[in-house]
């Protein structure tokens, strides 16, 4: 029988070991997909049409009334007018800047990608408002006072050169042609450097879970969102000793006209839950955010301005993550556009939440001093092996610049392929509480994740079998809600911590 045994635990590693080839060389495949799709996504940038605009009632009686018509037709223009010249500044196509500009305006956007071209200068509006200051009767000539937030930065070579977001006034004069309007020209007459203030955090040290219901993961999880599982699941986390949940905002469901309004309910109706069972939330912006580009950055304020307010509204927000694992961005797409990216949403969180910290889910300790001058939290992640723990936490803490560190995703998974190959739940558990022992120095430890998972998202975690079923096993519950060791382990280290 021994014999048997001897036999059987070599012929499995050899099985193994060409599935787990197999699988990364797939992955790999996959990531190429990937990285082939977000190029096509640049090199398309203006899919979308969107109005951005808020309209301010005219100080003095027009020659011509603007009708709602006129002002929904204009703000397109304007909208998208703005996004084609961020975009042929980012990809150098001016082709796509006709359908906004005419005349002088038209000449100096070409100039201005031209230059773009060559001094690595780009500018993004983000938000605007008009107010009308004529309308001549036959409805030809359109002149408005506009009040835009504008970013603006340099990229070349060595990386982000310079960065700032701007409140500007200016004014601009759209012509009616029989395709609709277009800017004629565009005056800017001055400007106001937004430099919001910091929000310091202030503990008390956080514990928890990042969550998804077990049934509805990923991109479900709004769609399918019900108050009786989510407040079920809560209670398990705090059953575990746990003190704030970690939730994806994930991008279309709150930036979508048909499906925003819902969504936002049901995170309000979540946070309420969260408030009644005394559970600190920390909301992930931006989850499964397609591209970068900067023509696509207004549709980003949108985003923000639909989230914010009900974020703002709740007192139960540890802080904001901006964008999770946004360091794995850096090598899908341009980092230093990325690096732009980041810093303008700061801004505009700032702006739009005063007061409440912000942070970026670095997917490891070696991204936690990546625009420290402006985040008011270091978070990262830690899957690394036997003792990186403690090495990653102490590297984190020497790049922080002093703020507060929090490990918001550490996590083993248990899955078996044979023999207990990679792993199983024994291995979970003691894997667990080794790294949570490591990290107790730590301002923050957030366990990814609270179930485990019959159907993983490939458009989320790839086509790789290997990986889908890794991350199928990484919960501390079964899929159907059966308590595995690891989370017997995470009560058992949470309970000790904060004990201490």
């Amino acid at each position: 029988m021994i014999r048997a045994l001897i036999k059987l635990g070599l012929i499995v590693p050899l099985i193994a070991l060409p599935v787990w080839l197999a699988a990364m060389a797939y992955g790999s495949l996959s990531k190429r997909e990937t990285t082939y799709r977000f190029i096509a996504d640049a090199l398309d940038p203006l899919t979308v049409a969107q109005n951005n605009v808020t309209w301010i009632d005219a100080e003095t009686t027009l020659a011509r009334p603007l009708t709602p018509a006129d002002k929904l037709r204009a703000g397109q223009t304007l909208t998208a007018a703005w996004q084609a010249l961020a975009a042929a500044q980012s990809t150098g196509r001016t082709d796509i800047l006709s359908d906004g500009f005419i005349g002088v305006a038209l000449e100096r956007a070409q100039a201005s990608v031209t230059d773009a071209t060559e001094f690595g200068g780009r500018m993004s509006v983000l938000k605007q408002s008009a107010q009308p200051v004529f309308f001549h009767k036959d409805g030809s000539i359109l002149q408005l006072e506009l009040v835009t937030t504008t970013a603006r930065y340099v990229v070349g070579a060595d990386g982000l050169r310079y960065h700032q977001v701007s409140r500007d006034r200016g004014i601009a004069t759209l012509i009616q042609q029989t395709t609709g309007w277009r800017i004629l020209s565009y005056e800017r007459r001055s400007e106001e450097l937004l430099s919001p203030d910091k929000a310091p955090w202030e503990g008390p040290i956080l514990y928890g879970v990042n969550y998804y219901p077990t049934d509805s993961p990923w991109r479900k999880f709004w769609q399918d969102f019900t108050v009786e599982t989510v407040s079920s699941d809560l209670d398990r986390i705090k059953n575990l000793g746990g003190n704030v949940v970690r939730i994806f905002l994930s991008y279309e469901d709150f930036l979508d006209p048909d499906r925003a309004p819902d969504n936002l309910g049901r995170l309000s109706q979540l946070l309420e839950l969260a408030e009644a069972k005394n559970l600190r939330v920390i909301p992930t912006l931006f989850d499964l955010k397609p591209s970068f580009g900067p023509g696509t950055w207004a549709r980003d304020s949108d985003y923000l301005a639909s989230v914010l307010p009900v974020l703002a509204f709740s007192k139960q927000i540890a802080f904001i993550d901006l964008k999770n694992e946004a360091d794995l961005d850096f090598k899908a797409h341009d980092e230093a556009e990325v690096r732009a990216w980041l810093r303008t949403m700061v801004m505009v969180v700032r702006d739009g939440a005063p007061g409440i910290p912000v942070s970026i889910g670095w997917s490891s300790s070696d991204s936690a001093g990546v625009l420290v001058d402006v985040l008011d939290v270091v978070s990262y992640h830690e899957f690394g092996g036997r003792n990186d723990a403690r090495v990653g936490l102490r590297r984190a803490r020497a790049l922080a610049n002093g703020l507060p560190v929090i490990v918001s995703e550490v996590g083993a998974s248990a899955y078996t392929l044979a023999m207990g190959f990679p792993g199983s739940e024994t291995k979970q558990s003691k894997t667990l509480r080794d790294r949570m022992k490591q990290l107790e120095s730590s301002d923050g430890i957030l366990v990814w994740t609270l179930f485990d998972f019959d159907e993983v998202d490939a458009s989320v975690i790839g086509l790789s079998p290997w990986r889908r079923n890794l991350q199928s096993a990484f919960g501390l519950y079964k899929a159907d809600g059966t308590e595995k060791p690891a989370a017997r382990a995470v009560r058992q280290a949470f309970t000790s911590l904060r004990a201490d």
